[in-house]
């Protein structure tokens, strides 16, 4: 009987498994068509929403050089970003994951440090957040900030598929970032600009 356990256990953890790899194969596929930035920044959190039953995410996108910065480029649920508190406000140092270039796990009121971006989104600070940087190009950075509803864990598995579908996507930033960059040179004399 203990046999017979184990072994449902194994089946559905293999299943498991490979559902994974099939939604990412697909969210693969879905970036592959893509043309723009914006298109993947929509996927990515329609893939991730559902992927790890979220209860919201934002993606932050952060240039130095640009007035509006930083901005959220998509979300969901779309209710999810306060009107009241904009992204545009914030003082991007003080956020950890771009000061450190790393991710960052926040475990709901357990955590002291909460990430910047909490105050601008219609979640609590109760929901246990994860938020993932990733850098396109010499100066931008994107924040992919993710939050479980309250009493959900982000476990090991789930920050590891998190990360992967972030490399993913940030493959497919960096590409279209070398594309437009490309573009613009053949369209740019270099003698007169």
């Amino acid at each position: 009987q203990r046999d017979g356990v184990k072994t449902r256990q194994l089946i559905r953890s293999l299943e498991s498994r490979a559902r994974n790899v099939d939604h990412l194969l697909d969210f693969s596929q879905t970036l592959q068509g893509t043309g723009r930035p914006g298109q993947v920044y929509s996927s990515i959190c329609q893939f991730l929403h559902s992927e790890l039953a979220l209860s919201g995410i934002a993606i932050v996108v952060y240039e130095p050089d640009n007035a509006a910065s930083p901005s959220v480029q998509a979300a969901l649920p779309a209710s999810l970003v306060s009107p009241l508190n904009t992204v545009a406000d914030l003082d991007a140092n003080l956020c950890p994951c771009i000061r450190q270039n790393l991710p960052r796990h926040f475990a709901g009121q357990a955590a002291p440090v909460r990430c910047a971006i909490d105050q601008c989104l219609n979640l609590p600070a109760s929901n246990p957040a994860y938020c993932i940087p990733m850098q396109i190009g010499p100066k931008t950075r994107i924040l992919m900030h993710m939050m479980l509803p309250e009493g959900e864990e982000w476990t090991e598995s789930r920050r590891q598929l998190a990360q992967t579908y972030a490399n993913t996507a940030q493959s497919a930033l960096v590409t279209l970032n070398l594309l437009a960059e490309a573009e613009q040179r053949t369209m740019t004399d270099p003698l007169t600009g």
